[in-house]
């Protein structure tokens, strides 16, 4: 049953409106799991903020109705995603204390390759970048990710590294090698006798992102990944200075709008004039221009598309929506903390870390949410195994899957 409830959760199949069929089992479920949630670390704050930004989206709704036009039916789609996060979350979570960790990930991954196969992503002109390539992935490295396969681990991210390369997939390329760079790491032969702190190394994978960040954009700028991935960089660099910027103009429109309006606009809710010409005005300021359809039609067209998971969850769900997404930045952070920290850290879940963590700036809510999921409900350790340093705990941890909890 829980291997079939990750299936599940993974899949994206409606029933009906926004309602999936994930959704209802997690609903049928819900006494299995929500008393599973005191035993991961964070795993109730994460539940409890998520319900909180769920409410707020709602009122925000109400409040904001006086000169923005909204939808009822835009408000229980975002309401019943953010709480279908929560519930997905804890399926997982539940799934972990009856099967292995690898099998979750790889059924959440075999979930949502048969979505993308079926779905339309496949029909595109570049399928593996925005379709089965990162199902693939996941799937990949949750079963390499068993004990005593390092090697295997490093071969798969490096494999995957060389075809995002083929595939024009910049992002993709870069969170691949800093997951290896950090599996290679672990690799190492342990000199010191007292382990690292999990802040050093948060601030370490800090340092080799902003290293494979440099490094990967003197090779795109030099060609080296393709005519096409330099041409669009160059113009992205001349365009704002910055590659991230120019890239994700997305990011300024965000930023003018919560000057413009901190408090979020709402569930449901459709941008008036005055919030479309706020963010045109900060997507200007970085030398984007905005008059084009992608800005009128895509981000404001039918609501707040803003590109990225804190913008998205911002604009539905104000102040507590962007509480829930800073709590999911610190348990990511925790995770791979605590793993880096005693060298049990897996590669499926420093990629998945690695990815929300660029997903929360920079990719919008909808297309991260399986990732988010999984990051999220394979990542959370459990509190017996997230004790601070300093509390006794057990000398030696003789197999990676050790921190997994008891069925």
């Amino acid at each position: 049953m829980a291997g079939f409830a990750v299936l599940a959760v993974g899949s994206r199949i409606f029933v009906g409106g926004s309602l999936t069929v994930g959704f209802v089992v997690a609903l049928v479920l819900l006494p299995l799991w929500v008393t599973v949630l005191r035993r991961y670390w964070g795993a109730t704050v994460f539940a409890a903020l998520g319900l909180l930004a769920a409410v707020s989206g709602i009122w925000l709704r109400e409040v904001t109705a006086v000169n923005h036009e909204s939808s009822e039916s835009g408000m229980i789609a975002g309401v019943m995603m953010l709480i279908g996060i929560v519930t997905a979350v804890g399926v997982v979570l539940w799934a972990r204390t009856i099967i292995p960790d690898w099998m979750v990930g790889a059924l959440f991954g075999l979930a949502m390759l048969a979505s993308a196969t079926l779905g339309a992503e496949t029909g595109n002109e570049n399928p593996w970048k925005f379709g089965v390539g990162f199902p693939v992935m996941i799937i990949v490295l949750s079963l390499v990710s068993r004990p005593g396969l390092r090697t295997l681990e490093a071969v798969a991210l490096l494999v995957f590294a060389v075809v995002a390369l083929g595939t024009d997939s910049r992002y993709r390329f870069a969170t691949l090698m800093i997951t290896a760079v950090l599996v290679f790491w672990q690799m190492l032969p342990q000199f010191r006798t007292r382990r690292a702190s999990s802040l050093a190394m948060v601030a370490m994978v800090a340092v080799i992102a902003a290293i494979t960040y440099n490094l990967a954009t003197a090779l795109i700028v030099d060609g080296y990944l393709g005519e096409q991935a330099q041409s669009r960089t160059i113009a992205q660099l001349e365009a704002s200075g910055s590659l991230l910027l120019g890239g994700r103009p997305e990011a300024a429109a965000s930023i003018a709008l919560f000057q413009s309006n901190p408090w979020g606009f709402g569930a449901g809710v459709q941008p008036n004039l005055a919030d479309i010409l706020v963010a045109k005005t900060g997507m200007a300021s970085i030398g984007y221009q905005p008059n084009n359809g992608y800005v009128e039609t895509y981000l404001f067209g039918g609501g707040f598309e803003l590109h990225s998971v804190a913008g998205d969850l911002w604009s539905q769900y104000g102040i507590p929506g962007l509480a829930f997404v800073a709590w999911i930045v610190v348990l990511v952070l925790h995770t791979l903390g605590q793993g880096l920290s005693t060298r049990t850290a897996t590669s499926i879940t420093m990629f998945l870390g690695i990815s929300t963590l660029w997903n929360v700036l920079f990719s919008p809510i909808y297309g991260s949410l399986p990732t988010l999921v999984l990051t999220v409900g394979l990542g959370l350790l459990p509190v017996a195994a997230a004790k601070p340093r300093g509390v006794d705990a057990p000398a030696v941890v003789l197999r990676r899957d050790a921190l997994s909890p008891l069925p």
